[in-house]
Protein backbone atom coordinates (compact mmCIF):
# COMPACT_ATOMS: atom_id res chain seq x y z
CA UNK A 1 0.00 0.00 0.00
CA UNK A 2 1.36 3.33 -1.06
CA UNK A 3 -0.84 5.88 0.69
CA UNK A 4 -0.18 7.85 3.85
CA UNK A 5 -3.51 7.08 5.51
CA UNK A 6 -3.04 3.39 6.26
CA UNK A 7 -6.45 3.05 7.90
CA UNK A 8 -8.43 4.18 4.84
CA UNK A 9 -6.02 2.41 2.53
CA UNK A 10 -6.42 -0.84 4.45
CA UNK A 11 -10.21 -0.45 4.39
CA UNK A 12 -10.17 -0.01 0.61
CA UNK A 13 -7.87 -3.00 0.20
CA UNK A 14 -10.24 -5.17 2.27
CA UNK A 15 -13.24 -3.99 0.26
CA UNK A 16 -11.48 -4.74 -3.03
CA UNK A 17 -10.43 -8.16 -1.76
CA UNK A 18 -13.92 -9.00 -0.48
CA UNK A 19 -16.09 -7.47 -3.20
CA UNK A 20 -13.92 -7.43 -6.32
CA UNK A 21 -11.27 -10.16 -6.27
CA UNK A 22 -12.30 -13.58 -7.61
CA UNK A 23 -10.50 -16.80 -8.42
CA UNK A 24 -11.55 -18.98 -11.35
CA UNK A 25 -11.05 -19.00 -15.12
CA UNK A 26 -11.46 -15.64 -16.83
CA UNK A 27 -10.78 -14.03 -20.20
CA UNK A 28 -9.37 -10.51 -19.78
CA UNK A 29 -9.94 -7.47 -22.01
CA UNK A 30 -6.47 -8.12 -23.45
CA UNK A 31 -7.67 -11.55 -24.63
CA UNK A 32 -5.41 -13.38 -22.18
CA UNK A 33 -6.80 -15.99 -19.81
CA UNK A 34 -6.30 -15.71 -16.08
CA UNK A 35 -7.07 -17.75 -12.98
CA UNK A 36 -8.16 -14.62 -11.09
CA UNK A 37 -10.17 -11.51 -11.87
CA UNK A 38 -10.47 -8.09 -10.29
CA UNK A 39 -13.94 -6.62 -10.92
CA UNK A 40 -13.41 -3.23 -9.30
CA UNK A 41 -16.94 -2.10 -10.22
CA UNK A 42 -18.21 -4.14 -7.29
CA UNK A 43 -16.19 -1.85 -5.01
CA UNK A 44 -16.42 1.44 -6.93
CA UNK A 45 -20.21 1.14 -7.02
CA UNK A 46 -20.52 0.53 -3.27
CA UNK A 47 -21.06 3.49 -0.97
CA UNK A 48 -18.03 2.80 1.23
CA UNK A 49 -15.84 2.01 -1.78
CA UNK A 50 -16.86 5.19 -3.56
CA UNK A 51 -16.12 7.25 -0.46
CA UNK A 52 -12.68 5.70 0.11
CA UNK A 53 -11.71 5.86 -3.57
CA UNK A 54 -12.65 9.53 -3.82
CA UNK A 55 -10.73 10.35 -0.67
CA UNK A 56 -7.59 8.34 -1.45
CA UNK A 57 -7.28 9.21 -5.13
CA UNK A 58 -7.97 12.89 -4.54
CA UNK A 59 -5.20 12.80 -1.93
CA UNK A 60 -2.82 11.58 -4.65
CA UNK A 61 -3.68 14.35 -7.14
CA UNK A 62 -4.44 17.32 -4.86
CA UNK A 63 -0.96 18.84 -5.31
CA UNK A 64 -0.70 18.20 -9.06
CA UNK A 65 -2.68 21.34 -10.02
CA UNK A 66 -4.90 19.54 -12.53
CA UNK A 67 -8.09 20.85 -14.07
CA UNK A 68 -9.90 17.58 -14.72
CA UNK A 69 -9.88 13.83 -14.21
CA UNK A 70 -11.30 11.30 -16.61
CA UNK A 71 -11.09 7.81 -17.92
CA UNK A 72 -12.43 5.09 -20.14
CA UNK A 73 -16.07 4.19 -19.69
CA UNK A 74 -17.26 2.20 -17.92
CA UNK A 75 -14.67 1.21 -15.38
CA UNK A 76 -13.61 4.79 -14.71
CA UNK A 77 -17.11 6.32 -14.54
CA UNK A 78 -17.73 5.86 -10.80
CA UNK A 79 -14.07 6.60 -10.00
CA UNK A 80 -14.22 9.95 -11.79
CA UNK A 81 -17.45 10.83 -9.96
CA UNK A 82 -15.95 9.92 -6.59
CA UNK A 83 -12.83 12.04 -7.15
CA UNK A 84 -14.62 15.16 -8.41
CA UNK A 85 -17.10 14.90 -5.54
CA UNK A 86 -14.24 14.69 -3.03
CA UNK A 87 -12.54 17.68 -4.67
CA UNK A 88 -15.71 19.75 -4.28
CA UNK A 89 -15.98 18.60 -0.68
CA UNK A 90 -12.44 19.92 -0.15
CA UNK A 91 -13.33 23.27 -1.76
CA UNK A 92 -11.43 22.57 -4.99
CA UNK A 93 -12.70 23.01 -8.53
CA UNK A 94 -12.09 19.81 -10.48
CA UNK A 95 -14.00 18.73 -13.57
CA UNK A 96 -14.54 15.30 -15.04
CA UNK A 97 -14.72 13.68 -18.46
CA UNK A 98 -15.49 10.20 -19.74
CA UNK A 99 -14.15 8.45 -22.81
CA UNK A 100 -16.26 6.09 -24.92
CA UNK A 101 -14.60 3.10 -26.57
CA UNK A 102 -15.84 4.46 -29.91
CA UNK A 103 -17.26 7.84 -30.92
CA UNK A 104 -21.01 8.08 -30.50
CA UNK A 105 -22.89 7.51 -33.76
CA UNK A 106 -25.49 10.22 -33.18
CA UNK A 107 -25.91 13.65 -31.62
CA UNK A 108 -22.55 15.41 -31.40
CA UNK A 109 -20.74 12.14 -32.29
CA UNK A 110 -18.14 12.63 -29.57
CA UNK A 111 -15.85 10.05 -28.08
CA UNK A 112 -15.03 12.23 -25.07
CA UNK A 113 -17.90 13.61 -22.98
CA UNK A 114 -17.65 16.17 -20.23
CA UNK A 115 -15.12 18.88 -19.46
CA UNK A 116 -11.98 18.70 -21.59
CA UNK A 117 -10.32 21.73 -23.18
CA UNK A 118 -6.98 22.29 -24.89
CA UNK A 119 -5.49 24.31 -21.99
CA UNK A 120 -6.11 21.63 -19.35
CA UNK A 121 -3.82 19.49 -17.23
CA UNK A 122 -5.54 16.17 -16.56
CA UNK A 123 -5.18 12.86 -14.74
CA UNK A 124 -6.54 9.67 -16.27
CA UNK A 125 -8.13 7.23 -13.81
CA UNK A 126 -8.36 3.47 -14.26
CA UNK A 127 -9.76 0.63 -12.22
CA UNK A 128 -7.29 -2.07 -13.29
CA UNK A 129 -4.24 -1.85 -15.55
CA UNK A 130 -3.03 -5.05 -17.20
CA UNK A 131 -1.36 -4.38 -20.57
CA UNK A 132 -2.60 -0.75 -20.66
CA UNK A 133 -4.46 -1.30 -23.93
CA UNK A 134 -7.52 0.60 -22.71
CA UNK A 135 -5.34 3.28 -21.17
CA UNK A 136 -3.50 3.84 -24.45
CA UNK A 137 -6.86 4.18 -26.23
CA UNK A 138 -7.90 6.74 -23.61
CA UNK A 139 -4.64 8.67 -24.07
CA UNK A 140 -5.14 8.67 -27.85
CA UNK A 141 -8.74 9.89 -27.48
CA UNK A 142 -7.66 12.76 -25.20
CA UNK A 143 -4.87 13.74 -27.58
CA UNK A 144 -7.33 13.62 -30.50
CA UNK A 145 -9.44 16.24 -28.74
CA UNK A 146 -6.36 18.44 -28.44
CA UNK A 147 -2.65 17.55 -28.48
CA UNK A 148 -2.05 20.50 -26.12
CA UNK A 149 -3.83 18.78 -23.23
CA UNK A 150 -1.23 17.72 -20.69
CA UNK A 151 -1.81 14.25 -19.26
CA UNK A 152 0.00 14.62 -15.96
CA UNK A 153 -0.53 11.10 -14.62
CA UNK A 154 -2.42 7.84 -14.94
CA UNK A 155 -3.67 6.58 -11.59
CA UNK A 156 -5.21 3.14 -11.15
CA UNK A 157 -6.68 1.22 -8.27
CA UNK A 158 -4.90 -2.04 -9.14
CA UNK A 159 -1.91 -2.95 -11.31
CA UNK A 160 -1.92 -6.56 -12.50
CA UNK A 161 1.85 -6.37 -13.04
CA UNK A 162 1.76 -7.39 -16.70
CA UNK A 163 3.67 -4.47 -18.21
CA UNK A 164 0.92 -1.88 -18.44
CA UNK A 165 2.62 0.54 -16.08
CA UNK A 166 5.85 0.39 -18.07
CA UNK A 167 3.92 0.97 -21.30
CA UNK A 168 2.32 4.11 -19.85
CA UNK A 169 5.68 5.38 -18.60
CA UNK A 170 7.17 4.82 -22.07
CA UNK A 171 4.59 7.27 -23.41
CA UNK A 172 6.11 9.90 -21.12
CA UNK A 173 3.26 9.78 -18.60
CA UNK A 174 3.75 9.03 -14.93
CA UNK A 175 1.89 5.94 -13.71
CA UNK A 176 0.90 4.98 -10.20
CA UNK A 177 -1.30 2.23 -8.76
CA UNK A 178 -2.74 2.16 -5.28
CA UNK A 179 -2.30 -1.62 -5.07
CA UNK A 180 -0.28 -4.31 -6.82
CA UNK A 181 -2.11 -7.54 -7.64
CA UNK A 182 0.41 -9.56 -5.62
CA UNK A 183 -1.16 -8.20 -2.43
CA UNK A 184 -4.47 -9.88 -3.38
CA UNK A 185 -2.86 -13.15 -4.43
CA UNK A 186 -1.27 -13.77 -1.03
CA UNK A 187 -3.43 -16.32 0.82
Amino acid sequence: MLLSNKTDCQKLFELLKTLSFQKGEFILASGKTSNFYMDCRMTTLSGQGSYLIGKLLYERIATLHVDAVGGMSMGADPIVSSVIYRAAEMGQSLNGFLIRKEPKGHGRTRQVEGHLDSWMRVVLLEDVVTTAGSTVKAIEAVRAVSPEIEIVKVLSLVDRGEGGGDRINQLGIQYEALFEIDAFLRD
